[in-house]
């Protein structure tokens, strides 16, 4: 996630790319994900990013316990 201080900046995305290590087109589709009426919103994209990490971790995996035990039967 970029730095809003340097979003705001008046730097060119590459260059902000550049001195975060990150592709350019990362930085792009970050901003356009994340940029509201206001412009680019770090807390939202981190509350996204949050909330998505929440959903993902309470999909049951397809390698669980009862998996192995099956397959240790079979």
């Amino acid at each position: 996630m970029p730095d809003s201080r340097l979003l705001h900046s008046g730097l060119p995305q590459r260059e902000i790319a550049r001195q975060l290590g990150r592709n350019s087109g990362t930085i792009s589709r970050e901003m356009s994900h994340n940029h509201g009426q206001r412009g680019y919103r770090s807390r939202q994209a981190h509350g996204k990013v949050a909330s998505h990490r929440r959903v993902a971790s309470s999909i049951p995996r397809k390698m669980t316990p009862r998996f192995w035990e099956l397959r240790k039967a079979g």
